[in-house]
């Protein structure tokens, strides 16, 4: 219970302590995680881990073994995240603050980002199970491996031209977070 307590507190601190924007994207990133968290229970699933590392928040646990369990568990996060999304809007229309409208924004992005068929995204952990049962592990290792090249392939140009003409490097920098992770399943096959 203390621990609880703590960490409540400290977490009140950092957000008050973070950036405007920092702020909306944690909480886009919390009800994301939140999501995958409440559906692994839900199906009777247990969480061994959950740490942050360089590529994301990272949640190891124990599902079900069964294709549906980690499809949904998968889906439940991006699912979270766009309801989320609309929950904000909607507020945001009543009140007029800004921020909801950001964290919104943060939590759509952070959704559809995520259900890219490619590791180490949401959508790669939906592809690969439905493409095994369909094809093969071998196969669907195949199939995953090709999608997340293209997923690169095309974030990495539409992130080139748009920083070109001066939009930001977000979309490139969005690329580049995928490709250590295809070059790794590229190697290991």
């Amino acid at each position: 219970m203390i621990e609880r307590a703590v960490f409540f507190l400290l977490t009140a601190v950092l957000l008050t302590a973070l950036p405007y924007e920092t702020t909306a994207l944690l909480a886009a990133a919390a009800v994301h995680e939140l999501g995958h968290i409440g559906t692994l229970r839900f199906l009777g699933g247990r969480i061994d881990s959950f740490r942050f590392e360089g590529r994301g928040f990272c949640l190891r646990f124990r599902e079900p073994n069964e294709l549906w369990s980690s499809v949904l568990i998968a889906f439940a996060g991006p699912l979270a995240g766009l309801l989320f999304a609309q929950l904000l809007m909607l507020l945001h229309m009543k009140t007029g603050w800004n921020w909801l409208r950001l964290c919104a924004g943060c939590s759509a992005l952070l959704s559809v980002f995520n259900l890219l068929p490619a590791h180490p995204l949401d959508g790669g952990q939906i592809l690969e199970p439905l493409a095994a049962a369909l094809w093969g592990g071998k196969r669907a290792k195949q199939i995953l491996r090709i999608s997340g090249w293209l997923c690169f392939g095309l974030l990495f140009t539409a992130g080139l031209l748009l920083a070109l003409r001066g939009y930001g490097f977000a979309l490139l920098a969005a690329a580049l977070f995928l490709l250590p992770e295809q070059a790794r399943r590229h190697c290991s096959h």
